[in-house]
């Protein structure tokens, strides 16, 4: 069923509250790509919600181009508009999935909300079955007709775009995946060649985000200082710099130097092996370890967050909250 809709919240769990998942639509994104250099040019649509995440800018990290910033918004076309929150949700009932898909074309990370159109026409799919749905022209989308109390793989492809999974664990009532944002090939091939990793590897990918409870009740932030591990393995990231300017963007720079994350910072995983993993989030010694539906498969026994990866696909948008 092809329900095209954007809005509402996650059920409640007893490890989160419903109203931390909805702010949580600034920290989704997916480490994923298109292969076609054209894509949807951007605009801002800010969350009324969201906390803009802040930090001293480094000496090293260069000022922003007002001038530039001025002319891709003068040169920006109107993105289709979504739906209002919550609207979406009522079109979703039992195990289902909701959300929407945008485009990366102008960052991998956006802390404010969507600073880029929505892409229509993406097949989303309960991963190779006949269960499909496509996004709408805001990139919104329902996925019905699931199977109850399952670990599930939710496949995104369009032609032009790389494949991306979202990850999750049904249960009787709808489950909000929030954004997943697709990446331009060329961004995603100069960040990978700029850490020495081979951007034509046939293995998947990941890419996860630690958010922290904001000083205002209903907000997150991305915080610094928290350690993220891929296991078995005890594989460990390359972390990006983090958000260059109060409501800015985060920076796609991968910075080897650094052991954890930075403010509004991210960490990724490339050329990994097909196989089941656990994610470990720790920060200053403690264990994140907060289940957030839609963004993994749960949590394991030791409270790491349980991810699967996948030749030709990227696992995104896996994510823990750091009380």
């Amino acid at each position: 069923m092809a329900v095209n809709r954007y809005g509402g919240t996650v059920p409640r769990t007893e490890s989160v509250h419903s109203w931390w998942i909805a702010c949580l639509t600034a920290a989704c994104f997916v480490y994923a790509c298109a292969k076609d250099e054209a894509g949807p040019a951007a605009t801002r649509e800010t969350t009324e919600s969201q906390e803009a995440p802040s930090r001293e800018r480094d000496a090293s990290t260069p000022e922003p181009d007002a001038s530039a910033n001025v002319e891709d918004a003068a040169s920006s076309p109107t993105c289709a508009e979504p739906i209002p929150a919550g609207d979406l949700q009522s079109q979703a009932s039992g195990p289902s999935v909701f959300g929407r898909i945008v485009s990366g074309e102008y960052g991998w990370y956006d802390a404010l909300g969507d600073s880029t159109c929505g892409v229509e026409g993406a097949r989303i799919c309960l991963f190779e079955t006949d269960t499909c749905t496509e996004s709408d022209e805001a990139g919104q989308f329902v996925l019905e007709g699931l199977p109850e109390d399952t670990d599930i793989e939710i496949s995104i492809e369009k032609a032009g775009f790389y494949p991306a999974l979202r990850l999750a664990h049904v249960q009787g009532v709808p489950i909000n995946l929030s954004r997943t944002r697709l990446l331009a090939e060329r961004d995603r091939n100069a960040a990978l060649e700029s850490v020495g990793w081979d951007a034509d590897s046939p293995h998947g990918g990941l890419v996860a985000v630690a958010v922290t409870p904001g000083e205002a009740i209903g907000t997150v932030s991305v915080p610094q200082g928290v350690k993220i591990t891929l296991m078995p393995g005890e594989l460990n990231p390359y972390y990006s710099r983090g958000i260059l300017e109060p409501g800015g963007l985060s920076s796609d720079e991968l910075d080897p130097e650094l052991e954890t994350t930075r403010t509004g910072g991210w960490a990724l995983f490339a050329d990994v092996e097909p196989g089941d993993y656990a994610v470990r989030f720790e920060r200053d010694g403690e264990l994140c370890s907060v289940l957030i539906p839609g963004f993994g498969f749960g949590v394991d026994e030791l409270g790491h967050v349980r991810v699967r990866v996948r030749d030709g696909f990227n696992t995104a948008s896996v994510a823990a909250l750091c009380p």
